[in-house]
Parts: structure tokens; sequence; C-alpha cells
């Protein structure tokens, strides 16, 4: 169980098939609008940790806090690795 606000990137994701998360959504004005995340990218790294799934960047972001700075890892769709680090914002009740 969850409890206290949520962290929140601004990403709806899907299952890569291999490991990452898909971002098949990114919401206007979120964290993940700012530092350049679009459809097609795949998030492979959060924190430090390896992102296998949709449900492991779930995992992770509820230990986090909005507010806290982390590090993120993506590829685009032609296989280009980018990172950058994100300050989580406020999201959504989980």
């Amino acid at each position: 169980m969850h409890v206290g606000p949520t962290a929140f990137v601004g990403v709806e994701v899907t299952n890569a098939g291999t490991t990452g998360a898909v971002v098949v959504q990114v919401l206007p004005g979120t964290t993940a609008t700012a530092f350049g995340l679009v459809p097609g990218d795949t998030i492979v790294t959060f924190d430090g940790r390896t992102i296998r799934s949709p449900t492991t960047l779930s995992d992770v972001l509820q230990v986090e806090s909005p507010g806290a700075t982390v590090a993120i890892g993506w590829q685009n769709r032609l296989g280009q690795s980018s990172a950058a680090t994100i300050t989580l914002q406020r999201g959504p009740p989980a």
C-alpha cells in the first residue's frame, strides 16, 4: 500500500517485449516533456535501477517522493541512448 503523495514523471508506458518500458504517451506540461521523452522511447534505467517492464518503473516510482531528483535513461526508436537528471512531480493518487 502507498501512503502520501505519488511521484510522477508524466508518461504512459507499455511493455517493451524484452526490457524497459516503452513510452506510448507523454502528458503535456510534465517533467517528461521538459527533458524530451517522446512516444516510442524506451525507459531503461531509473535512479540507477534497470527498468525491465512497466511494472518495474511503477515499483521504483512508488518509493520516490515528489520533488526528488533522479537520473533516468532511455533509448529512442533507433537505439540511441539519452539520459537526464529530473525532478519528480506530484502525481495523481495511486
